[in-house]
């Protein structure tokens, strides 16, 4: 062909379940797939974090933490640079600054630990363990994935007085009120940095991986079905339709 095809933003793409199912087979058939997941993951993490910042029920030390450990294991499957096992293609000035980050966070909780009484520094290892195979089958799984949704979502954290979440709303209010402000301040501080790597991947997989599939004949057809619904559309709100 020499037929020409309009071209939809990736977004355009993504934003529908069956071409964004179209488009991830693609980069699993060029072993690229870790960057879409990387996207979706931040993007996920970070709509949780605007929550927790944006909504009082939500403003808890345990969910704070919660989305705090999330971005730790983001960073772990993603971008550790010795480590991770779906490593996304970071430029280095992106990378320091995280790793930075989460290495200090893991050395001073690391300390912490092996003050306390029967807890030794083996069992620190132990514990990136199921988190790592968890994420492997995550990222293993084909489409139809249903994301997870974090409990606080779903309102479980909402009512004080269930153990997981009854000390945070223990009477001390200011002196607890300061740790979530701290670890929130800290949640931003990590956001800014992932939402500027999701930035560099997002264009990254545009100009390469989305580039290529726009010229494979699944590519053009998904092409021509947007191009379709927006003639659909356009048709529809001037009442011809």
């Amino acid at each position: 062909g020499g037929e020409k095809v309009k071209r939809a933003k990736l977004l355009t793409v993504l934003f529908s379940p069956s071409h964004r199912e179209k488009f991830f087979k693609f980069l699993l058939s060029e072993w690229s797939s870790e960057n879409l997941h990387f996207w979706e993951d931040v993007n996920e993490w970070t709509n949780n974090v605007e929550q927790i910042e944006g909504e009082a029920e939500h403003r808890t030390l345990a969910n704070a933490n919660k989305m705090m450990a999330k971005a730790h294991e983001i960073f772990d499957v993603y971008i550790d640079p010795n480590d991770a096992e779906y490593q996304v293609n970071l430029p280095s000035r992106l990378i320091s600054p995280l790793t930075a980050f989460f290495k200090e966070k893991k050395k001073s909780s690391i300390d912490a630990k092996s003050g306390d009484e029967g807890i030794e520094m083996g069992e620190s290892k132990q514990a990136d363990g199921p988190s790592r195979s968890k994420e492997h089958r995550y990222l293993q799984k084909n489409e139809g994935k249903q994301q997870q949704q974090l409990p606080l979502k779903l309102g479980q954290e909402a009512s004080p007085g269930t153990s997981q979440d009854a000390f945070v709303a223990q009477p001390e209010g200011s002196y607890m009120k300061g740790k979530v402000d701290e670890e929130i301040k800290r949640l931003r501080v990590v956001r800014v940095m992932l939402e500027k790597a999701k930035r560099v991947i997002f264009q990254l997989m545009e100009r390469d991986s989305y580039n290529r599939f726009c010229t494979t004949d699944e590519g053009r057809q998904i092409m021509r079905e947007i191009e379709a619904l927006k003639l659909e559309r356009k048709a529809s709100e001037a009442g011809v339709a």
